[in-house]
Parts: C-alpha cells; sequence; structure tokens
C-alpha cells in the first residue's frame, strides 16, 4: 500500500506531542529509540521536545557544534508516521555521521513509501535554499535506507563509518 497522497508535513510544534507520543511509543514497542543521546526529552517532555526541535529551525537552543535544522513531523491524516529533519549548513560531524537529511519512519508504516516520500520533499525544500547537491549517511546494514536513497537518484561516495551519498536536488534530474 502506497500512502504518498495522504500525507503531509508540518514544523514540529507542541501541539502534536499526543501524536509525537504515539508514535514514539510504537518505536519504542519495536525496541527502537530514535531518541536517547540528548533527545532524552522526547520521553520525558514530548511538547518541549517538540518546541526545541521546532526552534533549531531558528538557529536557537541549539547544541554545541550542531547547526539549524528544519524539523517536521510526517502526518497520515490525524497520525504522525515520521518524522523529517532537514539540516543546514552541514558541519564537519555532519558531512561523516549525518548529512543533510535525516527521517525516521513508524514501524507500523514502513514499506509504504513514506521514506521515499520524505526525502524527495526534503531534496524539493533543499533545492529552494539553493542547496545543489543533498549529503545523506546510513549504517551499511540499513537495507531500507540504502534502497531509498538509490531510489532516489544517490550515487555513493567515499564512505565513513557510515554509507555516504550524494544526490542531486534539482528537479530536473
Amino acid at each position: 500500500m502506497n500512502v504518498d497522497q495522504s500525507l503531509t508535513l508540518q514544523r514540529a510544534a507542541a501541539e502534536f506531542a499526543d501524536a509525537f507520543v504515539v508514535m514514539r511509543d510504537a518505536f519504542m514497542a519495536a525496541s527502537e529509540d530514535e531518541w536517547t543521546g540528548g533527545a532524552v526529552i522526547a520521553h520525558t517532555d514530548p511538547a518541549g521536545y517538540l518546541e526545541t526541535i521546532r526552534s533549531w529551525s531558528e538557529g536557537k537552543n541549539l547544541p554545541p557544534d550542531w547547526c539549524p535544522a528544519d524539523c517536521y513531523l510526517i502526518f497520515a491524516d490525524d497520525v504522525v508516521v515520521g518524522q523529517l529533519d532537514i539540516r543546514h549548513p552541514l558541519t564537519g560531524h555532519l558531512r561523516q555521521y549525518g548529512g543533510n537529511i535525516g527521517y525516521h519512519v513508524h514501524p507500523g508504516y514502513r514499506n509504504r513509501g513514506t521514506a521515499t516520500w520524505a526525502l524527495r520533499s526534503a531534496l524539493q525544500m533543499l533545492e529552494a535554499k539553493g542547496v545543489a547537491e543533498a549529503l545523506l549517511t546510513c549504517a551499511h546494514d540499513n537495507a531500507a535506507s540504502i534502497r531509498v536513497i538509490e531510489k532516489c537518484g544517490g550515487r555513493r561516495i567515499a564512505d565513513s563509518p557510515r554509507r555516504r551519498y550524494l544526490i542531486s536536488t534539482s528537479s530536473r534530474s
């Protein structure tokens, strides 16, 4: 089942905390915690977490050595089915470990085109900001992310501890 037609992006905001918690708990039930380390606030204060990541797009409240990031929740109707982060400009650390775009898809909404839709949306946003190529990284064993990145035109470049790809943001590609 492909959900592309019903997906929308909303900037992270406290008003979406309850819907975010449902997604976060689905990750936890699947033994996946995307919010460890510096994002532990997502467990203790979800509304505060969403407001914090929203402020990052304005360059506020950034952890040391972090760059501004546009943080979105991916919705299918009223359900949060993922998170999309668009980082700009890149720090040295992000050039090796994170890249311009990061996404997480709710375990119950995988293999439906959500990640592909999110990546394509992020590429359009970066193109609008004047970024010609986006850097993406993923774990060497993340077959699903590898498929999505390559489906969207990613060409592999020299690896670091993670697989690294460049993707043209041009809508003409």
